[in-house]
C-alpha cells in the first residue's frame, strides 16, 4: 500500500534526532512532510469497514509514524516558522484520529489551536472530526455555512446516543462537507478525517455500552455523557467487544499500552 521509497523508520528517526539536535541521521523538513503526508494518503483509501484493523499494532504501525513525525516538527521553532508549526500540529492530530488514537488528537490540537489563523468551516469540521473533545466549541465556526453546520450537529446527536440514524446522517453531511471544502488543503485533511470520523462511529461510548448485554445502573451512560466523555480507546473497544469484559464477573487485570 505504502510506495516502495519510503523508509518511515528513517524518517521518523531522523525527526527525533532533529528535535533532539543530535548528530548522525539527517532529512530535510520538507522530505520530513512529505513522507508523512504520503503515508496519509494512502491511509486514505483505508477499507472503512475495516478500521478496527487499525487496533492493531502492525497495522497502524506507518500512520503512528506520519503522527510523531508531525508532531515532532510542530515543536521545533528553529526549522518552521509558527504558522508551519501549527499546520503540522494540526496534520499530526489527524494522522493520530486515523488510527483511532483520540486522546493524542486532542493533546495535538491543543497545543496549536491558539496558533492556527481563524478557523474556517471546513477546519472546524477536520478538528471535531479528530478531536472530538473540542467539538462543542466548533459550533461557532461554522454558524455561516450550513453543511458543516449540519454535520456538527449529526455527530454531536450520534455522540450523545448512538443511535444509527445520526450515524448515517452525519455520515452523508460529512460528505456534503467535502464537497464545499474550499481549498485542496482542506479537501486532503478532510478526506483523511474520514477515517478518524469511522473510528468515533466504532468507539462511540453511548453505542459500544449501549449495545452491550451488560446491565448498568440507571443514569450510569448519560452520566458518562454529560461529563463529556464521547469515545473510548481502541484498546477498551477490544476488551469489551473481543474479550467479553462486560460479559464476565470474573475480575480482570487489564494493561492498556500506549503507542
Amino acid at each position: 500500500m505504502l510506495p516502495d521509497w519510503l523508509d518511515l523508520g528513517y524518517s521518523e528517526n531522523a525527526a527525533c534526532a532533529m528535535y533532539r539536535g543530535l548528530r548522525g541521521l539527517s532529512a530535510g523538513v520538507g522530505e520530513l512532510v512529505a513522507d508523512a503526508q504520503a503515508v496519509m494518503s494512502c491511509y486514505q483509501e483505508f477499507n472503512l469497514n475495516d478500521v478496527t484493523s487499525l487496533y492493531d499494532e502492525p497495522t497502524a504501525v506507518p500512520l503512528i509514524a506520519a503522527a510523531r513525525i508531525l508532531d515532532l516538527l510542530s515543536r521545533m521553532p528553529m526549522q518552521l516558522v509558527p504558522d508551519q508549526r501549527a499546520f503540522a500540529g494540526l496534520s499530526s492530530a489527524v494522522a493520530y484520529g486515523m488510527y483511532g488514537n483520540f486522546a493524542s488528537s486532542y493533546a495535538a490540537i491543543k497545543s496549536v489551536i491558539q496558533k492556527l489563523p481563524p478557523l474556517t468551516p471546513s477546519i472546524a469540521v477536520v478538528v471535531a472530526t479528530v478531536a472530538p473533545g473540542y467539538l462543542p466549541m466548533m459550533f461557532s465556526h461554522v454558524a455561516s455555512a450550513p453543511a458543516e453546520q449540519s454535520f456538527l450537529q449529526e455527530l454531536s446527536a450520534f455522540l450523545s446516543v448512538g443511535d444509527e440514524q445520526h450515524r448515517h446522517s452525519a455520515a452523508v453531511a460529512f460528505d456534503d462537507c467535502l464537497a464545499a471544502a474550499a481549498t485542496p488543503y482542506e479537501r486532503s485533511l478532510l478526506m483523511s478525517s474520514r477515517v478518524a470520523l469511522e473510528h468515533q462511529f466504532q468507539l462511540s461510548i453511548m453505542r459500544v455500552l449501549g449495545n452491550s448485554s451488560a446491565t448498568f445502573v440507571s443514569g450510569y451512560l448519560e452520566r458518562l455523557r454529560d461529563a463529556g466523555l464521547r469515545v473510548l480507546f481502541p484498546t477498551q473497544f477490544k476488551a469489551i467487544t473481543q474479550f467479553g469484559l462486560l460479559d464476565s464477573k470474573e475480575n480482570f487485570l487489564i494493561g492498556l499500552p500506549t503507542k
